[in-house]
């Protein structure tokens, strides 16, 4: 899962199954 912030500085990847 990937979630963006409208910031294109600020990005969180978050993997989890």
């Amino acid at each position: 899962m990937i979630i963006r912030s409208p910031e294109p500085e600020v990005k969180i990847v978050v993997d989890r199954d």
